[in-house]
């Protein structure tokens, strides 16, 4: 057991009460979790998704699937800067031309 206690889950049955509504407990919970977004100015839906969104961000078994999106945008990051610094540079010739154009190619597959 990961000692992972979805957000979610607590608030199965709960998403359409006003917080005031809560036990002491999960009203704290919600305080916490939730800030800054205030629970009673949000639908039941709006609730849910962050919520759900929470427990994303905090399960350990989400860790290796956060990890790939984090490291996968920071390598387009990179291959968009090395194509911006490839298009930037000056071409006097048509043979000059070549490598450019080879590096663009490999950097956009």
């Amino acid at each position: 057991m990961s000692g992972f206690n979805s957000l979610t889950a607590a608030l199965e049955g709960w998403f359409d009460k006003l917080l005031r509504d809560f036990p002491k407990d999960l009203q704290k919970r919600i305080e916490r979790d939730f800030f800054p977004m205030p629970w009673d100015n949000l639908s039941p839906a709006q609730r849910r998704s962050v919520a759900q969104r929470w427990d994303y961000q905090s399960d350990p078994a989400t860790e290796q699937d956060r990890q790939f999106w984090c490291d996968l945008f920071v390598r387009k990051d990179a291959i968009e800067k090395q194509i911006a610094e490839w298009k930037a540079v000056a071409t006097p010739t048509a043979s000059d031309l070549a490598q450019p154009e080879a590096g663009l190619a490999k950097l956009r597959r």
